[in-house]
């Protein structure tokens, strides 16, 4: 979990710029300066909880998992991809690896790391530097980026005849690997990474070529 951690944000992590850790069914958010204590803590709530580990990292003292404006800064870009199933009922969605493998044909870019969230998969497309907001320009560009890029995988998904929702906000929580999903009652399936290429990264301007023209869906 730690490697994961850290392969992901690196030394990104402060006490300015803090990991959100947040857990359902008891909806806490906790904020952690280092990625030891918080891969400790992540563990221990995991043999009881679903948990989650925020995409942008955190500022100050926000109230619940904060807003935009606590977003300090991001790693990389991601999209959530559920499958088909009991825990997730009334949509076109993929229904297996081989369906999620044509959504990954679609896309220009190859992810850095895929996560088996239990029932679906996690992308992340890593950075070559950590965005570290400077104000709230670089702040709202960021969220614009990450948005636009989530809709870009719900269109490819779209031509596959799939529905999926833009989960770009930079607030987003998202599994953590080595965790357990308990979405559906008695039936719990592990968090597991499936691919980790830390060295694959890119820069803001590998995604601009590939961003769709429409407006992003909220």
């Amino acid at each position: 979990m730690e490697d994961f951690l850290a392969g992901m944000f690196g030394t990104s992590i402060s006490t300015e710029r803090r990991l959100a850790l947040f857990t359902v069914p008891e909806r806490r958010a906790r904020f952690f300066g280092d990625l030891e204590s918080a891969s400790k803590v992540a563990s221990k709530l995991a043999e009881s909880q679903n948990v989650y580990f925020g995409v942008g990292l955190i500022q100050g003292t926000p109230t619940g998992r904060g807003k935009q404006e606590d977003i300090a800064g991001i790693v990389a870009l991601w999209a959530d991809v559920d499958f088909a199933g009991d825990a997730h009922t009334g949509k076109a969605l993929p229904a297996d690896e081989v369906d999620f493998q044509r959504l990954l044909a679609e896309l220009p870019l190859r992810p850095s790391v895929i996560v088996d969230s239990g029932h679906g998969r996690h992308l992340y497309w890593l950075l070559h530097e950590p965005w570290l907001f400077t104000d709230d320009s670089e702040r709202t560009q960021a969220a614009h980026l990450a948005k636009a890029w989530h809709e870009l995988v719900c269109t490819a998904a779209q031509r596959q005849g799939w529905s999926l929702e833009n989960l770009g906000d930079l607030t987003r929580v998202l599994r953590l690997p080595n965790t357990v999903n308990r979405k559906h009652p008695g039936a719990p399936v592990p968090v597991q990474l499936m691919l980790a290429d830390f060295d694959r990264r890119f820069s803001i301007d590998d995604f601009e070529n590939y961003l769709p023209t429409e407006k992003p869906s909220s």
